[in-house]
């Protein structure tokens, strides 16, 4: 399977049953509600932000309440 990235980044949403990347944040958000409403917990549930600049590539974890700030405007 191939993925374009928009902005050389992409998300990785991880629990213990799956990891899904996504190129669009919202549809990451999306996911992780869905998660929640079949009643899985925050600490099962991680979040990172990969951007990819030349040769260098970083990742970082996405807060709980950048997630939370999403959640309401779906």
């Amino acid at each position: 399977m191939e993925m374009k990235l928009d902005n050389n980044r992409f998300w990785v949403l991880q629990t213990d049953e799956e990891i899904t990347l996504y190129n669009v944040f919202r549809e990451s958000v999306i996911r992780i509600k869905e998660l929640m409403q079949e009643n899985k917990e925050t600490d099962e549930i991680d979040l990172m932000l990969v951007e990819i600049r030349g040769e260098k590539m970083t990742a970082k974890t996405v807060s709980w309440s950048e997630i939370a700030a999403q959640i309401v405007k779906l």
